[in-house]
């Protein structure tokens, strides 16, 4: 199954069940790829080099994305949390 597959997956799961879903790819051991999926749309892309990134996935600014984030989970969810979880 390739990673356009599994995202299609993911975004069909957090469709059915109403919910947040995540899809995670890792490319040549040092790269990697978060997509988070909220009741059928995708809310937000983070990635190893985001500014390298010019497809059609949304990334959300580092404020944005706690608010987004804490929505999709249902869970308070700070920026500097996130971003040191990002970075390790």
């Amino acid at each position: 199954m390739g990673t356009g597959e599994l995202k299609d997956l993911t975004l069909a799961a957090s469709k059915i069940f109403k919910t947040a879903a995540i899809c995670t790819s890792l490319y040549d051991s040092d790269t990697f790829e978060v997509v988070v999926f909220k009741a059928g749309k995708q809310v937000d892309l983070v990635m190893t080099d985001p500014e390298e990134y010019s497809g059609p996935l949304k990334i959300l600014t580092v404020a944005s994305r706690a608010k987004q984030w804490s929505k999709a989970f249902g869970k308070s969810l700070s920026a500097e949390r996130i971003t040191q979880a990002i970075a390790t």
